[in-house]
C-alpha cells in the first residue's frame, strides 16, 4: 500500500513530466503525427484569415471540408491576439481543457478515484496525437473536447433531471459534430439515449432543440457545398480492417495491467470452436475481398501495425495476421462486457473515410472506452496506483517510441 505522501510526489511527478515535455513540444514545435497536423494547420490557415476579415464564402474560405466551427474558434483567437503563432499558443492553452473535462466526466463515473483518475488524465499529455493536435490547432481536438463537455451534462443530467443540463449536453454534442461532422453519430447515440430515458414531452423538446440545432448546417453547406461531399471510403472492407487493428491498438493499452490481462486471456481460452468459426468466417469475408493494389499502393493512414507491416516484412502479412487476432480479441472484450459493442459500431461508424488515419482514434477512443460507459477495463485501471502508473507508463513508452520515430522519420519513409 502506498503511502498518501508517497502518491501525492509521484502525481506531482507526473503532472511536471506531462506539462514540461508539453510546453517544450510547443516550443519545437514538434509534431509527432508524421506532419499531418501541421500541415493541415498550415493549409487551412487562411481559412481563419478570410474569416478574420469577414470573408465567409470566399474561394480561401472552402479550402477545408469541415464544418467551420474549429475555424471560428481560431477566428476569435485571431481576432483579439492577431497572428499565427499567438493563436497557436491561446489553442495550446485551450487544449487543456480535454484532461480538466476528462477528470470531471471519470469522477462522475468512478467515485472515490481521484488520484488515480489525475495519473490517467495527465497521461494525455504524452499521447502523441493529442500532443500534435494541441500544438497545432486541429480541429480533431476541439471535436474531441465539446464532445467531453457534452458527455459531462449527460452524465449531470441522469442524476440530475434538470431540463437545463440536457439542454447544454446536446448543445456542446453539436459543437463537436460543427467541429468535425462524424461526430453527428454520437449526437444521434445520445440523442436515441434520451429517447429511451425521457418522457415523451421532454424528449419532443430535446427532438425541436435538436432540429434548431441542426439549422446552422444548412447554410453552412450553402456557402461551402464541400462540407456535404465527404469522402466516404470505397472499400469498405480495406477500412473494416485498418479500423479493428487500430481498435486493437488501443484496447491493448489498457489490457496490458495484471487485472485486464489475467480476465481477458481467461475468456480467450475458454472461446468456443462455433465462435472461433464464426470470427474465422469473418475474417475470410474481410480478407478476401480486399483489394490488395490499394493496400500495396499507398501506404498513407492506415495506423500502428499496418505501418509495421511494411516497415519490418515489405508487405501485408503482418497487418493481415493482427487483423486476425484483433478480431479474437475484441470479440472475447464484448462477451464480457457487452456494452463495449456500442463503442465499436459508433467508432467504425465515424471512420467511413476515404483514407483512416492513427489520429482519427487518437485520443478519441480512449475517451470513448473511459466515459461512454462504465466497464471492466477503465474499473481495472482505476482499482489502484498501481494499476494507474502501468497505464501511465505504457503511454510512456507509447510517447517514446513516437518521439523516436519523429526524430529518425523511420515511418515517413513509407509514405509514397
Amino acid at each position: 500500500m502506498i503511502s498518501t505522501n508517497k502518491k501525492n510526489f509521484i502525481i506531482l511527478i507526473i503532472i511536471s513530466i506531462g506539462f514540461i515535455s508539453f510546453l517544450f513540444g510547443f516550443l519545437n514545435d514538434e509534431d509527432l503525427s508524421t506532419g499531418g497536423s501541421s500541415w493541415d494547420f498550415n493549409l487551412t490557415w487562411p481559412i481563419v484569415e478570410e474569416y478574420t476579415n469577414f470573408n465567409f464564402d470566399s474561394e480561401k474560405s472552402q479550402i477545408s471540408r469541415h464544418v467551420p466551427f474549429h475555424y471560428l474558434i481560431l477566428t476569435f483567437f485571431n481576432f483579439f491576439f492577431d497572428g499565427k503563432d499567438t493563436v497557436r499558443f491561446v489553442y495550446f492553452l485551450f487544449s487543456f481543457l480535454l484532461p480538466f473535462f476528462l477528470y470531471l466526466n471519470l469522477d462522475q463515473l468512478y467515485k472515490d478515484r481521484k488520484s488515480n483518475i489525475l495519473i490517467i488524465c495527465f497521461a494525455f499529455f504524452l499521447l502523441p496525437f493529442f500532443r500534435s493536435s494541441a500544438i497545432w490547432a486541429n480541429a480533431h481536438l476541439s471535436a474531441i473536447i465539446f464532445f467531453l463537455i457534452g458527455n459531462y451534462f449527460y452524465l449531470r443530467s441522469k442524476k440530475n433531471k434538470k431540463f437545463y443540463f440536457k439542454l447544454f449536453s446536446l448543445l456542446f454534442l453539436s459543437f463537436a459534430t460543427y467541429s468535425i461532422q462524424s461526430y453527428v453519430i454520437l449526437y444521434i447515440f445520445y440523442l436515441y439515449k434520451y429517447f429511451n430515458s425521457e418522457n415523451f414531452r421532454t424528449f419532443f423538446y430535446l427532438f425541436i432543440l435538436s432540429c434548431f440545432l441542426g439549422t446552422p448546417g444548412l447554410y453552412f453547406i450553402y456557402i461551402n457545398p464541400r462540407i456535404a461531399n465527404l469522402p466516404f471510403t470505397q472499400d469498405l472492407f480495406f477500412n473494416l480492417s485498418i479500423n479493428f487493428t487500430l481498435i486493437l491498438f488501443y484496447f491493448l493499452i489498457v489490457i496490458f495491467n495484471k487485472d485486464n490481462f489475467h480476465t481477458i486471456a481467461k475468456n480467450m481460452f475458454q472461446t468456443k470452436i462455433s465462435e472461433l468459426i464464426f470470427i474465422f468466417i469473418f475474417f475470410l469475408i474481410v480478407v478476401l475481398s480486399l483489394d490488395y493494389q490499394i493496400l500495396n499502393s499507398s501506404l498513407k493512414g492506415g495506423g500502428f501495425f499496418y505501418k509495421l507491416s511494411h516497415f519490418v516484412m515489405k508487405n501485408n502479412f503482418l497487418f493481415i495476421a493482427v487483423f486476425f487476432f484483433s478480431l479474437l480479441v475484441i470479440f472475447n472484450l464484448i462477451k464480457v462486457q457487452k456494452n463495449l459493442l456500442e463503442l465499436i459500431i459508433i467508432v467504425n461508424l465515424m471512420s467511413i473515410n476515404e483514407a483512416v488515419y492513427q489520429k482519427y482514434f487518437e485520443p478519441s477512443f480512449l475517451i470513448l472506452l473511459l466515459i461512454l460507459n462504465e466497464n471492466f477495463l477503465v474499473k481495472n485501471i482505476l482499482s489502484n496506483i498501481k494499476n494507474s502508473l502501468n497505464f501511465y507508463l505504457i503511454i510512456f513508452s507509447y510517447f517514446l517510441l513516437s518521439y523516436i520515430n519523429y526524430v529518425y522519420k523511420f515511418s515517413y519513409k513509407l509514405v509514397i
